[in-house]
């Protein structure tokens, strides 16, 4: 499991994780994330609103293989 945590926008810390655990850079990942994941309404979901609102929603899907866990300050892979 790699687990990483960090303030960046949740999409941007899927793809850092998932390129870690790979080695390899996050622009090379294909198909992009976009294509598995409305990447807005992940970052909605997970960051909530401007007041965070909704924060503390986890989402969980398939990329490239690895089982996904996005929280509001990490995110985890399996």
């Amino acid at each position: 499991m790699l687990h990483t945590e960090t303030a960046e926008r949740p999409v941007d810390r899927v793809l850092a994780a998932v390129a870690a655990a790979e080695e390899t850079d996050p622009l090379s990942l294909r198909p992009p994330l976009g294509e598995v994941v409305d990447g807005d309404a992940l970052n909605a979901l997970v960051a909530g609103g401007p007041d965070r609102s909704a924060a503390g929603v986890t989402v969980q899907f398939t990329y490239r293989g690895h089982d996904v866990t996005v929280g509001p300050d990490d995110v985890d892979l399996r």
